[in-house]
């Protein structure tokens, strides 16, 4: 019976871990919306590591007519919409930090 407890208060501790747990990426997210809410840096953009580049938090900021600037990945694509709506596929070269365009 105490082994059973034991192991009961061990899965218990464990699950009340996991449920705590947020992704970084999850938590710069609702920082800047948090910060967005409050409006007290209309002018302010952001800049932030790539570790949480996603494309809710791209999008989050974009909607508040906020830029964004991220370190990327190389190996990373990624979609921007350029002027006239047209989608462009940019891949930043390892050799050469100057992005390459691709036309879909």
């Amino acid at each position: 019976m105490a082994e059973a407890r034991e192991r009961l208060l061990e899965l218990l501790h464990y699950r009340i871990h996991q449920l705590q747990y947020r992704k970084r990426t999850e938590i710069a997210v609702e920082i800047v919306g948090q910060l967005e809410a409050e409006g007290r840096f209309p002018q302010a953009h952001y800049a932030f590591d790539k570790g949480v580049l996603t494309l809710e938090l791209t999008r989050l900021i974009e909607s508040r007519g906020k830029h964004w600037v991220s370190e990327i990945e190389v190996s990373r694509h990624t979609r921007g919409r350029v002027t006239g709506g047209a989608w462009m596929k940019w891949v930043r070269s390892c050799a050469n930090s100057t992005p390459r365009v691709s036309g879909r």
